[in-house]
This record gives C-alpha cells, structure tokens and sequence, in this order.
C-alpha cells in the first residue's frame, strides 16, 4: 500500500509529507525512514507515520524492519483498517507470500467498498495489482485486463485527485513493462471486487481463473 499524504496531517506533521514523497516519487527510502523517525519522536503512535515506515521498509527490502513498524500500528477508523490491512499485504507478498499477500489485499478492497471509500479502493487495487504484477502472477493480456480496468475507473470519477492519478499513472506504466509470467496464476476476484465500485457486475471481464 501507497504511503499516506494526507493534506489534514501534512502541515500538522511535516515527516509525513517528507516519507511520503520520498518514498514514492524520489524513491529514496532510507531518506523516507529517516522522516519517519523524525516523527516518531513527538507522535509515537501516528499511525501514517508507522505505514510510511513499513511501506519504506519493504520498499528499502527490510522486512523485518517493517513488520515493527506495522505491529506497532493500531487501527480505529474504516480508512485506517483498509489502510492497516492494505500495508499487511505488501509485506506479505515482499516476504514471498502471495496467497496471504493476495488475501490481505482483496480484504482491505472490500473494506473499502464496505465504507463507501472509493479513492482508497481504487488505491489498494492499483497497488494489488502492482504487486501481483511484481510477483510475476500475471501474463501481458492479464495487466492489460487490470490496468484498462483501472484507467476506465480513473475517468469515469473525476474527483480522483491529481496525486491519485499521478501514482496510479506511475504504477500503470510499470506493470505494462514488466516482464509477463509464462503462464497465469492469479485470481481474479480481486477485479469482480472493483466493478462493485460502480455497483454492476463485468461477468464478461472476470475469466473462470483458481489459485493453483
């Protein structure tokens, strides 16, 4: 899951703003760990600030280091659940383990579906996707599925800010390049969870696809 910028803590917390866009657009995670410290000195527990750590960590190939951040983490609202759970299932699957990295994923996703929180379930199924993607789960014509899908979801909701865009773009970009795995081993639940956004069914887009 994408680090959190939010414009309410930015100001409130400038480490957060500092991981975040080291993280995600400098790629400089050790300087991303380091505002992250930062932080924790006078917000221990700001739960953005514990993401932004685990999400820097496992970017960085720390996983241990991640998994303290991301235990030291405790969830109240609906968006902090997707966004607990969604951080869960980048660890797993920078640990190698797809299945329960798949499952925190779509579990976050619905979530978020759950809340009504759109912007953040169209967050966790970019980053879903990139990490299948990643893990090599997916064929070409299986990232041209996700990602259509995806870009299709961008322009029909216009309230999708910029920076949502911008990383869905970077993301979208990056799984095209990436090279196809030779034969498909994902699920595809995960896209039967996103239609739900527009609250239809894409029956003709979900193929009959199991874990194997």
């Amino acid at each position: 899951m994408q680090p959190v910028d939010s414009r309410r803590t930015v100001f409130k917390c400038p480490p957060v703003n500092g991981s975040f866009f080291s993280t995600v657009f400098l790629e400089d995670h050790q300087r991303s760990l380091a505002f992250v410290e930062r932080g924790l000195i006078s917000s221990p527990n700001n739960l953005t600030l514990l993401n932004n750590g685990a999400v820097a960590a496992s970017e960085a190939g720390d996983v241990q280091l991640a998994r303290k951040y991301y235990g030291n983490s405790e969830t109240k609202s609906p968006a902090e659940l997707v966004l607990y759970r969604a951080t869960g299932g980048l660890l797993e699957f920078r640990a190698g383990n797809t299945f329960r990295g798949r499952d925190l994923y779509e579990s976050a996703l619905q979530a978020a579906i759950a809340a009504g929180l759109k912007t953040d379930a169209f967050k966790v199924y970019g980053h879903l996707v990139d990490e299948e993607s990643r893990a090599g789960q997916l064929t070409q014509s299986d990232a041209e599925l996700f990602v259509n899908t995806g870009d299709e979801f961008a322009k029909s909701n216009p309230s999708l800010s910029r920076l949502v865009l911008d990383v869905w773009k970077r993301q979208s970009a990056a799984i095209r390049l990436r090279t196809p795995a030779t034969q498909n081993a994902s699920s595809y639940r995960q896209l039967e969870l996103f239609s739900q956004l527009e609250g239809k069914k894409r029956a003709a887009l979900i193929a009959p696809h199991t874990r194997k």
